[in-house]
């Protein structure tokens, strides 16, 4: 899991490899902030869109090379949480039920690219996230 707070000074834009070997599911969080990415090296893809606030993202995107162009004093909060794909797997009950591109990471030795965007982020999962992100240690 990664937690990430910025606020930039200035229009900033990077570029953010995603060669980690393996590669995980990421369930991403943007709890306040947008930002544009800009994918152009993919066709499973849009390659131009926006990660906006209080919504929710679901990607599995290996081998990619993702430009992120955050406009100044943008307050971002974002919550990342990553999952092995092997630890995916060993939760055996019920894959015929999850979308397409879930079952392809489980059935699939070369499953393909996708990012999901799943929609806002529901006031039960907020909590959630408020806790992760208020945790008293």
């Amino acid at each position: 899991m990664t937690i990430g707070k910025h606020i930039h000074h200035a229009d900033l834009n990077y570029v953010s490899p995603q060669d980690e070997v393996p590669y995980p599911l990421i369930s991403k969080f943007h709890i306040s902030g947008t930002y544009r990415t800009i994918s152009p090296e993919i066709k499973e893809n849009s390659d131009d869109y926006i990660e906006g606030i209080e919504k929710s993202y679901l990607f599995y995107l290996p081998n990619l090379h993702e430009i992120h162009q955050v406009l100044a004093e943008e307050d971002l909060l974002i919550v990342s949480i990553y999952i092995d794909i092997d630890v995916f797997k060993t939760f055996s009950q019920g894959f015929e039920l999850l979308p397409t591109p879930l079952q392809a990471l489980i059935n699939k030795s070369s499953p393909p690219r996708f990012h999901y965007p799943v929609g806002e982020i529901t006031p039960a999962m907020f909590r959630v996230l408020q806790q992760i992100l208020n945790l008293p240690f």
